[in-house]
């Protein structure tokens, strides 16, 4: 055996545990994004009847429920306490009727006539099925998108929740563009209840 080949197995051993330990790791990162990825595909499911929902349920015709406001506050709420960093939060609208307490938009609040002998009827707008909040005003006066509600947020998110569900559900091979998306669907609604609260 020549000197050089003896002198050369070495690192060609050296050489090949250095390769195959990297691959290796990828392989067993792999096989756990694949786990990862099926679940969330699953879960997409969920989310996909949920988003279906939302979105049959804005379309369909509003319910209409006329209300005499009892009496009328407004409070902040998701303000921090720390005095570096003081912030006193969003303000909100609320008014009680005879039936339920509801966040409303601040022009009804502050135009209505609490003290009034005979009290303006407020009027809400509701989904058929959720009953969710999608309009309020007055009588006579203009409707306001209600506070704290998917709908009139700036960002559609049950639109969104719709599409990026539908997308996860339909591309059922790992890619790494379908792993990193199949996150979206639960962050979306993971905003949708954060709004609602």
């Amino acid at each position: 055996m020549k000197p050089s080949e003896v002198t050369n197995k070495p690192d060609d051993e050296t050489t090949f545990y250095k390769k195959s330990e990297p691959q290796s790791y990828i392989n067993e990162n792999i096989g756990w994004q694949k786990s990862i990825f099926k679940f969330f595909r699953r879960l997409s499911f969920l989310f996909l009847a949920i988003a279906t929902l939302l979105v049959v349920d804005f379309h369909l015709p509003s319910t209409i429920i006329r209300e005499i406001a009892i009496e009328g506050w407004q409070q902040r709420e998701g303000g921090s306490g720390s005095l570096k960093n003081y912030d006193p939060g969003e303000l909100v609208s609320y008014m009680r009727t005879r039936d339920f307490t509801i966040a409303v938009p601040h022009q009804v609040h502050l135009n209505y006539d609490y003290y009034a002998v005979e009290r303006p009827t407020v009027i809400f707008e509701f989904t058929p099925i959720l009953k969710t909040a999608k309009a309020i005003g007055l009588v006579n006066n203009q409707m306001y998108p209600a506070p704290k509600s998917i709908y009139t947020f700036e960002i559609p998110l049950h639109y969104l929740l719709l599409a990026s569900s539908l997308f996860t559900v339909v591309r059922k091979k790992y890619s790494r563009l379908n792993y990193s998306l199949c996150f979206l669907p639960s962050l979306l609604f993971g905003a949708i209840i954060l709004v609602i609260l």
